[in-house]
């Protein structure tokens, strides 16, 4: 019996240390527990930061005045080169869509393609326009950027200098189908021109005529 409770009190003994460190294997589990939690945090915390990292070294580059700007300035020719195609479909009886090509080699590079709807959709180069065409493809820049300028107020007039030193017949009797399907788009179009053989087209003209005396103007209705 004696041998039995010297026994039973040492299996006691070590229940009492066996309860006791678990108490402090519990208290050290928490506190890992805890720490671990933390650590966790932290390196979420780092990963958003180096994110931001990221974040702000992409701003600091894009944002310096050469990236920014042409940034704006390639969005900027998207869109109008979207709303000429538009205009430019109206213009051409559906059959021109203006494309912007550039380089992948040199960001830069650039060039003005139109695709030609009539022909299967074959895309080639806006030089390779008639002279009427070109004359399609400015005019339907130029309103493009007046839209935008505009601000969304709209425009019901708009002048133009055509620019063109000479015009063949043809190119005449496009570039006056074209101003005519504005006129009856209730658009204004004025056109600037020293060529009699296409004022002479235009429904109303406004003759300057210069003189010793000074410049006086002459309205004259076809």
């Amino acid at each position: 019996m004696e041998e039995f409770k010297k026994q039973l009190q040492f299996a006691k003994n070590e229940l009492q240390e066996a309860s006791e460190n678990k108490g402090k294997l519990s208290t050290w589990i928490d506190d890992a527990t805890k720490k671990l939690k933390k650590a966790l945090d932290y390196l979420r915390q780092k990963e958003e930061q180096l994110d931001q990292e990221q974040t702000y070294h992409t701003l600091a580059l894009d944002l310096r005045s050469d990236r920014f700007q042409d940034y704006v300035l390639e969005n900027l020719e998207k869109e109008l080169v979207g709303r000429a195609t538009v205009l430019m479909k109206q213009l051409t009886d559906n059959r021109y869509s203006l494309i912007v090509h550039r380089d992948s080699s040199k960001a830069k590079d650039k060039d003005y393609y139109v695709e030609d709807n009539w022909n299967g959709g074959e895309i080639r180069r806006v030089q390779t326009l008639s002279g009427g065409e070109t004359f399609a493809a400015s005019l339907s820049m130029a309103m493009a950027l007046s839209e935008k300028l505009s601000m969304g107020v709209e425009l019901g007039s708009l002048f133009l200098d055509e620019g063109f030193g000479t015009l063949d017949a043809e190119t005449l009797e496009s570039v006056t189908q074209i101003l005519e399907s504005l006129r009856q788009q209730d658009r204004m179009i004025g056109v600037i021109t020293h060529i009699p053989a296409l004022a002479e087209r235009l429904p109303t003209q406004i003759q300057v005529r210069k003189s010793p005396g000074g410049s006086n103007l002459k309205v004259v209705f076809s």
